[in-house]
Order: structure tokens, then sequence, then C-alpha cells
């Protein structure tokens, strides 16, 4: 690989790279990467999207979630390069998109500047209000174009095609339709809290009171007695 000498230690791979300051060293905080790369940081998960690293203290910090829309941008293709292992492809030489969220996860990694969790950018609420529920809602709604699932696409690499779909298939899974599911299922809990506590403020009836248990027991023992 043209250049390989330059971007990374070659005597231990990305363990190397990493000792090197050539991944985890970078120039961003978690912030300005989500930002920059629009990561998603409201859902924090385990899937294969989801990137994590060490911060400078040693800790697990969530990065963001990333989908293969990145796969194209030009600076993560760069970030790669300059990291990327020496029996990977350099994607920047040979002017071609990454090909994993592998490889977008050590560009992500690679720029960031390893601060440590007190210095982190917390993690946005999860809308707790009816009406941060309902907006939610409208934004993830399926019908939207931007939800919508993708369609295959066709090039003269029949294989690669089929790979990317399956990617891009799987992220809208994760990254749209089980949002929407969730803001669905938030939405009707909440219509059905609002619903019950109305008609409970509404209510102006008044319970029976069902009176002296021992004096009813008595009663109707009486009432056996005489029966017999």
């Amino acid at each position: 690989m043209a250049g390989s000498s330059a971007n990374y230690d070659t005597r231990t791979g990305s363990s190397a790279n990493y000792a090197a300051g050539h991944w985890g060293k970078g120039d961003f905080d978690i912030k300005q990467l989500a930002e920059r790369y629009g990561l998603d940081r409201n859902n924090q998960g385990r899937t294969e999207h989801d990137i994590y690293g060490k911060d400078a203290d040693g800790n697990e910090v969530y990065i963001g979630r990333s989908n293969m829309g990145m796969a194209s941008n030009q600076d993560l293709i760069a970030a790669h390069s300059a990291q990327a292992h020496p029996d990977e492809g350099d994607h920047l030489a040979e002017g071609g998109d990454l090909d994993s969220v592998g490889d977008i996860r050590g560009a992500i990694l690679n720029q960031w500047n390893r601060g440590s969790a007190v210095e982190a950018e917390p993690l946005p609420p999860r809308g707790s209000t009816f009406t941060e529920d309902t907006q939610a809602y409208e934004d993830t709604r399926l019908q939207r174009p931007e939800n919508q699932a993708p369609r295959m696409e066709y090039t003269d690499r029949p294989n690669r095609d089929a790979v990317r779909y399956g990617e891009d298939i799987n992220s809208h899974y994760i990254n749209k339709f089980i949002p929407s599911l969730e803001a669905d299922a938030r939405l009707t809990a909440q219509e059905i809290g609002e619903s019950g506590r109305f008609n409970l403020n509404r209510f102006v009836g008044k319970i029976p009171e069902l009176g002296d248990v021992k004096e009813l027991t008595e009663h109707y023992m009486g009432e056996v007695k005489k029966a017999a």
C-alpha cells in the first residue's frame, strides 16, 4: 500500500497504531464527532453499529451509532486510511467507499480525542412528556420519506450491491423501524394514562359503604338458621 509506513506501524498492526496515536488521539470530543458525522446518541445499544471506546482513564464510553450511509464520507475514508491494518485495502488511495461498519468504527475512533468520562457529553434524555412522545411518534413514522426502507441499488458489482443492501436494510431496521415501534408504544401508553387521569378527575360517584362486616355476618347467619 502506498505511503503505508507514514500512516501506521506495521509491526503489530492496529494495536501499535493505537499506541502511536493514530487511533484514538484525534482532535474531536464525543459531541463534536456526533455533530460532524450525524451519529445517533439517543438510543444507546449494543448493535454492530454502536461505537464504544476507552477514554483516557480506561473507562468504556459510548460514542454513538453509525450507519452505512457514512461509508462515502471523505473525512472518514481518510481517517480510516490513517489507522488501517496493513492487510486492509486503502480506500483513500483506491478512491472507493468504506466497506463495513468496522471501517467506519475505526475511522471514528481515529478522530476521537479520548477525553475522560467526566468530560463526555451526557446522553440526551428520552422523551417523558406527552408532547415529547407525540413529536417522537411523528418524527419516526415509517410513512415519512426519510424513514422508508431503502431500495437496492444496482451497479456492475452485484456481490457488493447485495452486501450493501443487506447492511442498509439492517440499519433501517435498527435505526428506523425499531425506534418507530418504541415511539408508538410510548405514545400509546401516554394516551392511555391521559385518558385514565381525565376520567378519574371527572368521576363524581361515590363508592358504596358496605357497613359492619360482623353485623352482616350475624344477619345472614340468622337467615340461614331460620331457613333450616
